[in-house]
């Protein structure tokens, strides 16, 4: 949890700084980003979370759901990339790791998976 958390303080106000006030950006992290509401994702909502690095550090997540029943949809909740990290492919990696995952997944609970990214 303490990951998502940091990388969503910076993420987040990097992503949506100049589209919604300041207040409203803290007010979402902390809506979405807080111990309780992660943990809630997680034990509750049945939500998983892929976080990215590579050697030296952490550059993004993706946060999904499936969705029980014949159809097997997965429901893709937020993908971040650091700023820094942005358009070296890591927000693709991340959609198709978590594809092949879903689809070879019977069942999820809620868990973080690491993809370490080869240079």
């Amino acid at each position: 949890i303490p990951i998502i958390q940091q990388l969503a303080q910076v993420v987040w106000p990097a992503t949506f700084e100049g589209m919604i006030s300041q207040p409203q950006i803290e007010y979402m992290m902390r809506m979405m980003y807080s111990a309780r509401s992660l943990e809630r994702q997680f034990d509750t909502l049945g939500h998983h979370f892929k976080l990215v690095r590579d050697e030296n550090q952490y550059l993004g997540y993706l946060s999904y759901e499936s969705a029980s029943g014949p159809e097997r949809r997965m429901k893709i909740h937020k993908i971040y990339v650091m700023p820094f990290a942005q358009g070296r492919g890591i927000g693709s990696r991340l959609m198709d790791d978590g594809y092949m995952f879903f689809v070879c997944s019977d069942k999820f609970h809620g868990e973080v998976r690491f993809l370490a990214l080869q240079s």
